[in-house]
């Protein structure tokens, strides 16, 4: 499998010094202390209304003129973090979702809460759909609806002092391995070690982390032999830190990563609309340009792709 190749952006702050961190709350709704680093994001277009899109969207939500988005804004770059003031958020995900916004001339209500939570809270009707990396598996398509938005995939994160070269599935029995907390990437570290154990091999010592920040910072002091993460934040990160940490190994399970929306929610039709059109115009292939992701584009929007189990 050809490795992702993450582009970094000349405004961001070095992650060198934004693994430097204090620990995370593990409050969902809790935003960062003050000395937590800031991150920008780049300049963007502003899209048109799109007054066809805009007359799909129910009546009840029109009114309120205004749409809840929920994102993880711990995950990281190039995905979703806190810029200077520690209350706006920034990234590829709150990029998209003002787009949307821009194009049915609505306004944003962007909040945060940690992964493990993103589903819960829409079952909860505390949100109206997420935009964070989840990949679209049968197992999750029980509880949520997906629009697929990205390439998804996993990679391993390694300390360059001395981490663990080519690692693959197979290769971490016996390691320690972090991961964020009620990702796919758990339930495959999770089957992994079982695995291992059938096979007279040392157990996975399983590390959930509530942050990618955690899990990275836990790689650099050596308290995980490698932290699993998304591929193209994987990639990302090894570019921004590259004398600290490196991706070991090819991706593996690959997929699409998805918004999520609750079971037969009436804005999952309008944002599919919508990210067809932002296809089609251009804006969303610019909007992932910024970030390096172009490699990770999706030709078209898709609804619950991954095939049922």
């Amino acid at each position: 499998m050809k490795p992702f190749t993450i582009l970094g952006r000349g405004a961001i702050v070095a992650l060198a010094s934004a693994l430097v961190l204090t620990g995370c709350s593990s409050d969902p709704e809790e935003t960062p202390a003050a000395d937590t680093p800031a991150a920008t994001a780049p300049a963007r277009e502003t899209l048109a209304v799109s007054e066809e899109l805009q007359a799909m969207l129910p009546a009840d939500i029109r009114a309120a003129g205004t749409l809840t988005i929920v994102t993880d804004a711990t995950i990281g770059e190039p995905f979703a973090s806190y810029a200077e003031d520690n209350t706006t958020i920034v990234g590829l995900a709150p990029d998209l979702a003002a787009a949307f916004g821009e194009v049915l001339g609505m306004k944003i209500d962007l909040q945060h809460t940690t992964f493990a939570n993103l589903i819960p809270g829409l079952a909860a009707a505390r949100y109206q759909f997420a935009v964070a990396p989840m990949l679209d598996t049968p197992e999750r398509q029980k509880e949520v609806d997906f629009i697929d938005y990205i390439r998804g995939g996993s990679a391993f994160l390694v300390s360059k002092d001395g981490g663990k070269a080519d690692l693959t599935l197979d290769a971490l029995c016996g390691l320690t391995v972090g991961y964020a907390a009620g990702s796919v990437e758990e339930e495959a570290a999770t089957t992994q070690s079982e695995k291992c154990v059938s096979e007279g091999k040392p157990a996975i010592t399983l590390q959930a982390y509530q942050t990618n920040n955690e899990g990275v910072l836990a790689v650099i002091s050596k308290r995980t032999d490698t932290y699993i993460t998304a591929a193209a934040q994987v990639g990302y990160i090894a570019q921004q830190d590259s004398g600290r940490v490196e991706r070991s190994g090819e991706a593996f399970r690959g997929g699409l990563s998805a918004m999520a929306f609750p079971k037969e929610s009436p804005l999952l039709p309008v944002i599919h609309a919508v990210l067809a059109k932002m296809i089609a115009d251009g804006s969303y292939g610019k909007i992932l340009a910024a970030y390096g992701l172009t490699d990770l584009a999706v030709d078209e929007a898709l609804i619950n792709s991954a095939p049922k189990s």
